[in-house]
């Protein structure tokens, strides 16, 4: 493909600053997006057949590859050990009070609300198995058995939109 790239170096973060640049026509910062983006939208031309091509090429190399995945090995929800791990000392906690909002690892004495840990135990399995459907089975025997079913479902009703379809009913 033969198409002209322009490159730049854009900072967005709303407290960056940077001091003493020469040459400053290839930064971005974040007060300048705006202007950048309307001086670009002033200079469009029709989309050609080879810009339809590049952007069908991009998007089978993007679907083929995980670069996010690169160095992680192979691994399998049925692999993987499945409980509650501490914030503190990320060891297994081996059980939790039952009618209690807090859980204490008997380790390191961290204490966590037990609403939060489940939270942060849905993020974990949303990312290890982002294919796999949400549903308040899966997340209690990925927590061990831990917590009851009740809590995962409040928790995840919190922070999920439930898609109800009876007993295949899942979370987004």
């Amino acid at each position: 493909m033969d198409l002209p790239i322009k490159s730049f170096v854009a900072f967005v973060h709303p407290e960056f600053m940077l001091y003493d640049v020469e040459n400053i026509q290839k930064i971005l910062l974040r007060a300048t997006l705006p202007k950048h983006f309307r001086k670009l939208t002033g200079q469009l031309e029709p989309l050609s057949e080879k810009h339809f091509l590049l952007a069908k090429t991009l998007c089978e190399l993007s679907a083929q590859t995980k670069p996010y995945l690169n160095g992680i090995p192979d691994y399998t929800y049925e692999e993987c050990k499945k409980g509650i791990i501490c914030l503190g000392c990320e060891q297994f906690i081996p059980e939790i009070e039952l009618n209690s909002k807090f859980c204490t690892c008997k380790a390191c004495d961290h204490k966590e609300r037990i609403s939060t840990l489940i939270s942060r135990h849905v993020l974990e399995f949303k990312y290890l198995f982002p294919d796999k459907k949400l549903t308040v089975p899966v997340i209690y025997d990925w927590c061990g058995g831990l917590c009851s079913e009740k809590r995962i479902r409040s928790a995840l009703q919190k922070e999920y939109v439930l898609i109800d379809i009876g007993r295949a009913s899942y979370y987004v």
